[in-house]
């Protein structure tokens, strides 16, 4: 859709006014860590994808215009791509009133009012276009109160639950936008590669896992996130003869399909009581027939049903997501607000339970493979999982080193936030201690198993 370049541009409108003032550089490091020593992401990110259509001076209000229209038009926004425009849109409101600056517009100026008018009726929950009068009318009523929060109550990023609390209590937003979580994209060096790397974490009370599993197979992510994954078609021969399955994959932005990135991936599906994976990686060798523009691109999907029974008939499901990536020819800061703004960072939700709440009929299963021999079947937890010693011994350092960041990442926002307690650091402590007293036994009982020998390779970079 073209909206999703719409969003990006609310946030060029940033990264432009952050290199023509320093003022506005210095405050939009509390809303985007680093942004004001990374200025230019966003002529980047243009000039990749739209070439020479790129938008090379964005346009706050005509982006916001843009939006609204097309969310009147019947084509609206996604519950995730509302709360990153929420963000960016507070963002500026904000940094407008703290610093004065003439890189954007006045919240005041009539022809921004017109602008903001339909940009909250598209980011409302009431976004239906067959009530969009009303939706307007809403959204006309609560903006100034919106701006006033905005620029009295969003500090920054840790602000924004209270701010998303806020627009929720005046009935802007769907309270259902305060439970989709801030992109958290870090850049770590990967085989000598700078990659982003972005994890996610989330539950549904809602989803089963049986649906989930009827989504999740590569084959179905064009049809999953459409705004980003444009196609997903079979690999050419020859086909892998170790069981892990091969897609081709290309993403961009819709109507831009000359500048389109296609990357062979190969995956592997597994499965276990009440638990199912899908780990991913470059196929090799690399870049087969993908077009060699992605160096880096590996990843996971892990799910598991959270209900008592660990029936995956039955609502109740967690997911945690990786996705690590090096696109050629962007800087890493780049890289990192393009997988934030197209949605990586919330994968869980927008890619995944968003689908699975309604799985379409002809979605593929997910052991599915497109080829003209099938892989060989892999076998399932049941069955064991690898008794090599190394890739074991990666694979629990892996599990403890993830949940011990995500502990740490939560123990980081509540000192940012001012709410670190002596208790927090007590219970991080004894979760640390544990894990280190825990590994040995937990090794030597995964290694006394049966060996799986085709799941082996598929944990040993998928944080099995």
């Amino acid at each position: 859709m073209a909206a999703l370049r719409d969003l990006l541009e609310v946030y060029g409108a940033l990264d432009e006014a952050a290199a023509a003032d320093p003022a506005v550089a210095t405050a939009l490091d509390d809303f985007l860590p680093d942004a004001s020593a990374n200025t230019g992401w966003y002529r980047e990110i243009e000039e990749f994808f739209f070439r020479e259509n790129a938008r090379t001076s964005p346009n706050l209000q005509a982006a916001c215009r843009r939006i609204g229209e097309q969310a009147q038009a019947g084509a609206p926004l996604t519950n995730p791509q509302k709360s990153r425009l929420l963000y960016g849109l507070s963002a500026a409101a904000r940094i407008k009133q703290i610093t004065g600056t003439q890189a954007l517009p006045s919240f005041d100026d009539d022809d921004f009012q017109d602008a903001l008018d339909g940009v909250v009726a598209a980011i409302g929950p009431d976004d239906d276009p067959a009530h969009w009068d009303s939706s307007l009318a809403k959204a006309q009523g609560c903006k100034a109160d919106f701006v006033a929060a905005a620029q009295s109550e969003f500090g920054g990023w840790k602000h924004f639950e209270t701010l998303r609390s806020a627009t929720a209590d005046i009935g802007m937003v769907d309270p259902v936008l305060q439970r989709i979580p801030l992109c958290r994209a870090v850049v770590r060096t990967i085989n000598g590669i700078q990659s982003v790397v972005i994890d996610t974490a989330m539950s549904s009370d809602d989803i089963t896992l049986t649906n989930l599993k009827k989504v999740v197979n590569p084959f179905n992510w064009a049809r999953n996130y459409s705004d980003f994954f444009q196609r997903m078609t079979p690999c050419p021969e020859p086909h892998r003869p170790d069981g892990w399955r091969q897609v081709l994959e290309s993403v961009g932005f819709d109507k831009f399909e000359g500048s389109w990135i296609t990357t062979a991936l190969k995956y592997y599906p597994s499965e276990g009581k009440g638990e199912a994976r899908i780990d991913y990686d470059l196929d090799d060798p690399t870049p087969g027939p993908g077009d060699g523009q992605v160096l880096v691109d590996r990843g996971f999907i892990n799910m598991w049903a959270t209900n008592a029974d660990r029936d995956p008939d039955q609502p109740g499901v967690r997911v945690r997501t990786r996705k690590v990536v090096h696109i050629k020819g962007l800087s890493p800061f780049a890289q990192q607000r393009l997988v934030c703004i197209t949605g990586y960072g919330t994968a869980s939700n927008e890619f995944l339970f968003g689908p699975a709440a309604h799985p379409p009929d002809e979605t593929r299963e997910f052991a599915y493979y497109e080829a003209g021999v099938a892989p060989q079947a892999g076998l399932t937890d049941e069955d064991g999982p690898a008794t090599h010693v190394a890739a074991t011994a990666v694979g629990l350092w892996t599990e403890a080193v993830r949940d011990l960041t995500n502990d740490y990442f939560d123990l980081a926002e509540k000192w940012m936030a001012g709410g670190l307690t002596l208790t927090d650091i007590t219970d991080f402590s004894q979760q640390f201690t544990g894990h280190l007293i825990n590994a040995p036994l937990n090794f030597l009982e995964r290694v006394n198993r049966p060996r799986n020998r085709h799941t082996s390779d598929a944990r040993r970079d998928g944080g099995q």
